[in-house]
């Protein structure tokens, strides 16, 4: 521990390693304020709905969880600016760097870990703006749909629409504490193109209130088969079917409720970097090409950014006065919000074909 302490004493009082320990921390700083600042607007806006659900405190986790790699990818570039601005400004009032400029050091040198930093954090936005976020915000959204399924049974006299591939699903009339439904309808296509109709008066609903959890149990059923399918019913006259009752029929609600969703590919937010490269990822879902286009272009102008940010922020404050004032920080973010407000704008603009 004491060779440790000793190695890292001596990194700090090289010229590079002093830089770069007096810009680590206001970047870390920076990096958890706004993180911080993003989640609490994010917990303000589900807190409303987490309160109606069976476990309001997980139900938050998962949601402030889902979007954190958007706000990571945020709070990196803000903090690398940010965070640098700050450190190169207190070693440049201190006299500092000045200092490390008369025992030889010479500026090339002091900002290669700087430079260094910005690679680090340009391998971290790839990863995470390329691959993680898209997918993190397509599972915001299925999370969002699956607890407006849950409060609809958590409401009384609503009604529950649930879709999967072979079958529908509804109830209605569900009770006040979600346990309890009036009427029921199911439809259900086989393979071998048989449908099964079925419906019941009333019924109850069994689990711990989410929607992915539940199970339905319905009493005094007519179930109706039609053994040819659609094709059976002929001028309204029903051919080959068979009616029949039953005592109860049970089923899950989870598996309708976690494909009553679109799969991921309908927007082109929803595409990884590799899927937008190759144009053809094999989704289900197709976006117009311009839509595609733009997307991609917005995403590496995002990362080739990265790239310039260590270096707008040492040319912002670094000058032979060696005294940045606050004009110098204000026009620094400036030039960063600018960039990214004409980015927006314009990837917007491409997604509606008024510019290439």
């Amino acid at each position: 521990m004491a060779k440790r302490r000793k190695l890292k004493s001596a990194w700090r009082t090289t010229g590079p390693g002093y830089v770069l320990s007096s810009v680590l921390r206001p970047i870390w700083n920076t990096f958890i304020f706004v993180i911080f600042i993003l989640e609490c607007v994010r917990f303000r806006l589900v807190l409303d709905i987490a309160l109606h659900q069976h476990n309001p405190a997980l139900t938050v986790v998962k949601f402030l969880g889902l979007w954190l790699p958007l706000y990571v990818g945020i709070a990196m570039q803000l903090a690398l600016f940010v965070g640098l601005m700050f450190g190169l400004a207190q070693i440049c009032k201190s006299r500092e760097l000045d200092a490390l400029h008369s025992v030889g050091f010479g500026l090339h040198q002091l900002m290669a870990p700087v430079i260094g930093l910005g690679l680090i954090v340009w391998l971290l936005g790839l990863f995470i703006l390329g691959w993680v976020q898209p997918i993190s915000l397509y599972y915001s959204k299925v999370f969002i749909h699956e607890i407006e399924q849950s409060a609809n049974v958590m409401l009384a006299g609503t009604d529950l629409f649930l879709m999967k591939n072979d079958k529908t699903i509804m109830l209605d009339g569900i009770s006040s504490d979600g346990n309890q439904f009036q009427r029921v309808f199911i439809y259900e296509t086989h393979p071998d193109g048989k449908t099964v109709t079925t419906s019941g008066s009333s019924g109850r609903l069994l689990g711990n209130g989410e929607v992915k959890d539940q199970h339905y149990l319905v009493d005094s059923l007519n179930v109706m088969e039609l053994s040819d399918g659609p094709s059976a019913v002929l001028g309204g006259i029903v051919k080959d079917s068979t009616t029949t009752s039953s005592v109860h029929v049970q089923g899950p609600l989870g598996d309708a409720a976690k494909t009553s969703y679109s799969p991921r590919g309908e927007s082109e937010y929803e595409w990884t970097l590799g899927e937008l490269l190759a144009a053809n990822a094999g989704l289900p879902f197709k976006p117009e090409s311009h839509k595609l286009s733009a997307e991609l272009n917005y995403r590496l102008a995002q990362l080739m950014f990265i790239l310039l940010l260590p270096i707008i922020a040492a040319v912002v404050i670094i000058e032979p006065r060696r005294n940045p004032g606050p004009i110098r920080f204000l026009a620094g973010i400036l030039i960063v919000l600018g960039f990214y407000q004409y980015l927006s704008y314009g990837a917007s603009l491409s997604r509606n074909e008024s510019v290439p």
